[in-house]
């Protein structure tokens, strides 16, 4: 259903210049629970604009000295601290430095109890993030969230244990769409492994069939509207996969009832570039440990 904005490119090119002209400014502590003999963790806090709105994120490092592919992973949806920043350790120890961030601006050492009180603050469906700014491509704030992740490549590619060549974007879910989104939106990204999108040919209801998560026009009318709809072209996953050219490799589950299997399809469809899939009928919205692991054998081989 989504359609492609003459203006598209214009509009994002326009909006990343002007991103831009604000200097790369962060800060870098140390993380001794996450780190072991084989890897070093950093807790980043990024600086976006000169507004002081930033994002956080658990950098890891291969404990040796070297050049190495950098990996950029954004999360999953909601308001919610970066859960288990461990369980893709071997990213690192497999010779990858790994950028594993959240969106809003909240350190993640934040207890639960205070992201809860935050989440519950913030998520509801008539003033949550994915809805907030919708009826203006300006002001919508997932366009802060995309310049995040473009901002987040500098960051990576400034390193100098960097290897000068590879940048991978990686995720799930929403990270899916994020990893997918950073890689139509940045030239300096080589490979995309994206897992069951959301942000997915979102106004596909308007077509009689399932949209991609969040559901806008299935949970609510007040979506419905010529302006949201003209906006969401401008965010959808489906129009920065048109603009792909580095190898993509997805997977997605038959059973996956928060991001329709259909509109990972639809994505799959859309791209004009080396691309494979790997499809697991049983799979709702969850992927197995095999399976993530299988995204870094899959980015080793395509690494330059």
């Amino acid at each position: 259903y989504t359609q492609l904005p003459s203006d598209f490119n214009e509009f994002w090119n326009k909006t990343k210049a002007e991103a831009a002209q604000f200097p790369l400014t962060y800060t870098k502590e140390y993380v001794e629970k996450y780190s072991t003999d084989k890897i070093d963790c950093y807790l980043i806090r990024l600086q976006l604009n000169k507004q002081n709105q930033c994002i956080y994120g658990y950098l890891f490092y291969p404990k040796a000295e070297g050049k190495y592919p950098v990996v950029l992973c954004p999360p999953g949806a909601g308001i919610k601290t970066i859960k288990g920043p461990m369980r893709h350790k071997y990213y690192a120890e497999e010779g990858c430095i790994r950028f594993e961030i959240e969106i809003h601006g909240l350190n993640p050492e934040l207890d639960e109890d205070t992201f809860g009180e935050i989440s519950r603050a913030f998520s509801s469906w008539e003033n949550g993030y994915l809805v907030n700014g919708l009826d203006s491509r300006e002001n919508y704030y997932m366009k802060r969230v995309y310049l995040a992740c473009v901002r987040s490549i500098d960051l990576l590619t400034s390193l100098p244990e960097w290897d000068g060549k590879n940048v991978i974007v990686q995720g799930g879910s929403q990270g899916g769409a994020l990893a997918l989104i950073t890689a139509g939106l940045d030239k300096r990204v080589t490979a995309c492994v994206a897992n069951h999108p959301a942000l997915s040919d979102m106004a596909g209801y308007k077509a009689g069939r399932a949209g991609g998560y969040p559901h806008l026009f299935k949970n609510t009318v007040d979506m419905d509207t010529p302006a949201k709809i003209k906006t969401l072209a401008y965010y959808d996953v489906v129009n920065f996969a048109r603009q792909i050219t580095v190898p993509v490799y997805m997977t997605w589950g038959f059973n996956d009832n928060t991001c329709p299997p259909t509109t990972s399809y639809i994505v799959y469809n859309v791209l004009n570039c080396p691309k494979e899939a790997l499809i697991t009928p049983v799979n709702e919205h969850w992927t197995s440990d095999d399976t993530e692991y299988g995204h870094l054998l899959w980015i080793k081989k395509h690494l330059k």
